[in-house]
């Protein structure tokens, strides 16, 4: 079977949920099916789903699994039932009516990549969270298009990834269990020959992190110094000699919250303080040391 396979990854977020999967239900796309993964939510959303959704193909799992295994039990359901193309979707994000449709035209066009639209906050739609084309940052327009630009780097909220690449890389590391897991990915594939690029002729509309509770909480800063730190390790492992510079970009992420959340003081008396945040950034860093992975115990 040759189609496009929409993974939508829910948890909890019941609203957010729906409104993903009315705009996939005004897709355009021949051949899309959608299907939803269910990471344990408590708020009836698989109820919900099941009735405003009947045709969509549901698993409820009974636990979460978070980002990457929910993902990846969504990327295994589509390898079995013989769908060439993935789009992975976060359930906070709206799409357009052509979205799908014009994303694997451009990805059966370009061959196999990493594939990601541009996209907008959902309550600020004229500011680009993602969009190259608007913000300059990226390399394009390139292959003769006017639209699709060259990324270093890829973006999970909405990436679509061919059948025989995830058969070639695999699926994601669930070490990460969330945060920094698509980058991983990319990573990866890069010294294989992917490339990363951003289709700005699709606008998506995100509402970011409506799971974690926001773009920046004191659970999400756990997650991303851990996995910064695992993937740090990889790359040196690895021999990509990436590694010092995912420690730099820790170094001044940290020192930029630091400086958002308690600009009077410094760095190492922040850290060491009860400030929420700083806890985060030391529990991450302690995790890390102690090879806990996966998901944070509550």
């Amino acid at each position: 079977m040759s189609g496009v396979l929409a993974v939508v990854l829910s948890y909890n977020g019941r609203a957010d949920t729906l409104a993903c999967l009315d705009s996939l239900a005004r897709q355009d796309c021949p051949s899309l099916r959608v299907l939803v993964v269910d990471n344990a939510s408590c708020d009836e959303s698989v109820a919900a789903i099941r009735q405003a959704h009947p045709g969509v193909e549901l698993i409820a799992l009974e636990e979460n699994l978070g980002w990457a295994g929910g993902n990846n039990v969504g990327i295994r359901w589509g390898l079995e039932h013989g769908y060439d193309l993935i789009c992975l979707l976060n359930n906070d994000l709206v799409l357009p009516p052509t979205a799908l449709r014009v994303l694997a035209e451009t990805y059966r066009r370009v061959g196999d990549c990493l594939l990601t639209p541009a996209l907008y906050y959902f309550d600020q739609p004229s500011q680009p969270q993602l969009d190259p084309a608007a913000t300059g940052l990226g390399q394009g327009p390139v292959l003769g298009t006017d639209t699709l630009w060259r990324l270093d780097y890829a973006y999970g909220a909405c990436l679509m990834v061919g059948a025989p690449l995830f058969r070639q890389l695999g699926l994601f590391d669930e070490r990460y269990f969330l945060q920094l897991e698509e980058t991983d990915f990319y990573y990866r594939a890069v010294p294989r020959g992917y490339v990363s690029y951003c289709e700005t002729a699709v606008r998506g509309l995100h509402k970011e992190s409506a799971s974690f509770g926001g773009r920046r909480t004191p659970l999400k800063t756990h997650y991303a110094v851990r996995n910064t730190l695992l993937l740090a390790l990889k790359q040196g492992r690895a021999g990509s000699g990436l590694s010092t510079l995912f420690l730099k970009r820790l170094y001044w992420q940290v020192h930029g919250l630091r400086r958002d959340v308690a600009p009077d003081r410094s760095l190492l008396g922040w850290l060491v303080s009860a400030d929420p945040f700083a806890v985060a950034v030391r529990h991450g860093a302690w995790d890390f040391i102690r090879g806990r992975f996966g998901r944070i115990a509550p």
